[in-house]
């Protein structure tokens, strides 16, 4: 029941992305789109993102759910990858999207495990703010 129920999250997560580059945006811009999902859902429910909470006990989960929970993570980093190319010819170094990918994909989880914890939204903010000076 818990793998369906973090396969849904994952759906439903992607479903509030959409496409990760559409025409007329920017890299600015959907990254925001991306910081902006995680603070609505800290908004409406005052808790961590589901995938995150679980990916902190990774070794203590089935590995159908951890499976699960590695799906979240890597449809994540393939997202922002995307949105962090924008519109680049395709011989493009990706693992230096990649690695950024990565790197504001961490800054979320744990500035929202932190929020929850502190009962705090200014730390998803402040993340958010450095995230995007940085692109």
């Amino acid at each position: 029941m818990a793998t369906e129920v973090a396969n849904r999250y994952t759906v439903r997560f992607l479903e509030a992305l959409g496409e990760p580059f559409p025409a007329g945006t920017t890299v600015s811009k959907q990254i925001d789109l991306y910081c902006g999902v995680f603070q609505k859902s800290f908004a409406e429910t005052g808790r961590t993102c589901l995938c995150g909470m679980f990916s902190n006990e990774a070794n203590l989960l089935p590995v159908s759910l951890r499976e699960a929970i590695g799906t979240f993570v890597d449809a994540n980093i393939e997202w922002l990858t995307r949105a962090l190319a924008g519109p680049v010819e395709p011989e493009a170094d990706w693992g230096i999207f990649e690695r950024k990918a990565r790197s504001i994909y961490a800054a979320l989880e744990g500035a929202i495990g932190v929020a929850a914890l502190k009962d705090d939204s200014g730390w998803l903010v402040d993340v958010s703010e450095e995230l995007l000076q940085s692109i």
